[in-house]
């Protein structure tokens, strides 16, 4: 949980910068599908089965460390979400999830 504090914000930033670089600029599907999920993860909100309940203030630490990214984020979601037609359904359906996710997580 040390990637969450304020010391660590400048390892989080790059870790964000080189997820949503790939994620705009990959011309693979499933590999855009992948960066997306590992967005997810990364803001403790994954989609998968399990119930991940997590303290109150472990996600009090992890949505004040991504209200730093946020802007950033929904700029490069946003490239994601209206991008090229191409890219598929599902491409954009994950970058919809990451988007509100991640305001939802700060919030």
């Amino acid at each position: 949980l040390t990637l969450y504090q304020p010391s660590s914000l400048p390892v989080m930033g790059h870790i964000l910068s080189l997820l949503l670089a790939l994620v705009e600029q990959e011309k693979s599907r499933p590999v855009k599908v992948v960066m997306l999920n590992v967005l997810q993860t990364l803001i403790q909100q994954c989609d998968c089965s399990e119930l991940h309940m997590l303290p109150d203030d472990v996600m009090n630490a992890v949505g004040n460390t991504f209200a730093s990214f946020l802007p950033g984020i929904t700029l490069s979601l946003s490239r994601v979400i209206t991008g090229d037609i191409k890219q598929g359904h599902m491409v954009t359906v994950r970058a919809l999830a990451a988007w509100y996710k991640t305001v939802g997580l700060v919030m």
